[in-house]
């Protein structure tokens, strides 16, 4: 089971979304949904290497995660804070 626990930054007007997992069962990838970027929505999307439908591999995510800030498109994204 998926547990999201949220937390909501009024200033910046954000939400953190922090997924826990039971590791004992698979998840998939039901949408990937990118907001406020739509000229660079295929290059972001192309260094995502999990795609809807698919299980959800954490590895896959990490290398993802690495991918992305390396585009230097927007501000560092962490592992703890990308869940």
């Amino acid at each position: 089971m998926a547990t999201p626990i949220t937390d909501i930054q009024e200033k910046s007007k954000t939400v953190d979304l922090t997924m826990e997992f039971d590791q004992q069962k698979q998840f998939f990838v039901r949408r990937i949904e990118l907001r406020e970027i739509p000229p660079r929505d295929k290059v972001i999307r192309r260094e995502i290497l999990l795609d809807e439908g698919q299980v959800f591999n954490n590895r896959l995510w990490e290398i993802s995660l690495l991918r992305l800030n390396q585009l230097n498109y927007f501000d560092a994204i962490k592992p703890e804070n990308a869940n």
